[in-house]
């Protein structure tokens, strides 16, 4: 494919062939809808599969059809980056994680922060109506079937996918598009807000809508700092590798909804105090790490098409 050819620039990174896409809300609005056409386009294939193989498990069904939703706006966002690279500079999808922090610290803080925020999340979520069996159901099939296929689907798939559309297209075009009023970019604030919204909504139901966008405010504001879309990958799929996990081996009461109902009042607190306060150490951490307004995206200049040779 066209987008894994030598360049000027002689960028060889997937992520980064898609830097000359940098979407405005607009823009933004439109790539949705195409993630939505590829939704319909995923049931259809799903019902399909369900006809054709009536046993096979969500897990399974899962692995053929979540890749599906994203091949639209996959499509058209490189379609754009191809035509936008000989006129318009980009901005690098994945950077290089900033020299004010070690890669190995950023890694540590970065899973560390996404654990403790999961926790938090817990606490939250024990406010909500209790989930209805039916959704039990669904979310128990997606991460307690086949090990192996639940981690492709949950831990690779998701992750890799979302991130691409959800920091790395959308987040970054917010922050750096230009906008009809002559300005550049949103505010961060709004830019983070708006993503992890998104990302919320994008789970269809209200307990794992509510924890996505806390994840995603915290997942946003590294990528903020950093401009590595990296390290919300990691941070994505140390968070779902983690559910995936307890889902499998950790022998839980299946009808417990929080850690609350499992643990020990004293034990419960502590922990989540613990984690507040790494959440806390986290974000100041990072908040240390110079940037522009715009977010911490190398800017790629246009690039000059080659001159055909002479015949």
């Amino acid at each position: 494919m066209a987008f894994l050819k030598r360049g000027k620039h002689a960028n060889y990174s997937i992520l980064n062939s898609f830097s000359w896409h940098v979407p405005d809300a607009v823009d933004s609005f439109v790539m949705l809808l195409w993630l939505v056409a590829g939704l319909f386009v995923s049931i259809l294939v799903a019902y399909a599969v369900l006809m054709a193989v009536p046993s096979l498990g969500l897990e399974y069904q899962q692995l053929i059809t979540y890749p599906i939703m994203f091949i639209p706006p996959f499509l058209v966002s490189s379609l754009i980056s191809k035509r936008n690279m000989y006129f318009e500079n980009g901005y690098k999808v994945d950077n290089t994680i900033s020299k004010s922090i070690t890669p190995w610290l950023a890694c540590l803080l970065c899973i560390l922060g996404t654990w403790a925020m999961g926790f938090i999340m817990d606490k939250v979520n024990s406010f909500l109506p209790e989930v209805p069996d039916s959704w039990k159901t669904a979310l128990q099939s997606l991460v307690g079937g086949n090990f192996l296929i639940c981690f492709i689907c949950v831990s690779i798939l998701a992750p890799v996918l979302e991130e691409w559309l959800l920091r790395g297209i959308l987040l970054r075009g917010l922050l750096n598009c230009k906008r009809s009023n002559g300005k550049v970019g949103y505010s961060p604030a709004a830019s983070i807000i708006a993503t992890s919204a998104i990302f919320g909504i994008i789970h269809l139901n209200p307990w794992q809508a509510i924890p996505a966008f806390s994840m995603g405010c915290l997942f946003g504001y590294v990528y903020y700092k950093t401009g590595s879309l990296k390290l919300t990958i990691l941070m994505h799929f140390a968070n779902n590798t983690l559910s995936l996990v307890i889902g499998q081996f950790a022998g839980i009461d299946e009808s417990a909804d929080s850690w609350e109902q499992i643990m020990p009042a004293s034990m419960y607190y502590a922990i989540l105090a613990a984690c507040l306060a790494i959440v806390i150490l986290v974000v100041l951490r990072f908040r240390k790490i110079q940037s522009t307004p715009n977010g911490n995206f190398e800017l790629i200049p246009a690039e000059v098409p080659e001159a055909s040779p002479l015949p």
